[in-house]
């Protein structure tokens, strides 16, 4: 059931994201690590609208998440050594299998 998936996701959170997001220099953690300044970022002439990274940042937030997508782990549920890019679909599969009644619960890959 669909109370059941949300239970399972809000038990033990996705964490793939955050960590691409980390590696990949766009997180809090990021700018303190000086990867990302302020800036690398446009700020709005108005409250309540967007800042934007510039063209030099997005650069190399793409090249540094591109690595990072491309670089080679264990997964920890499968153990098979597979890229992160592989890692994102095997995730995918879990939650599919959840979804479907598969799977009695959601297996986060958790580094």
């Amino acid at each position: 059931s669909t109370l059941k998936v949300h239970r399972s996701l809000l038990e033990r959170p996705i964490t793939t994201a955050g960590r691409l997001a980390d590696a990949a220099g766009i997180s809090p953690a990021s700018v303190n690590n000086d990867r990302l300044t302020p800036e690398d970022f446009t700020f709005p002439s108005m409250k309540g609208r967007p800042c934007y990274l510039n063209k030099e940042a997005r650069v190399r937030f793409i090249r540094n998440l591109e690595s990072k997508l491309n670089s080679a782990v264990t997964h920890p549920v499968s153990k098979l050594k597979l890229d992160y890019r592989r890692c994102i679909e095997q995730q995918v599969r879990e939650l599919a299998g959840v979804i479907r009644g598969r799977r009695a619960r959601y297996r986060p890959m958790v580094l």
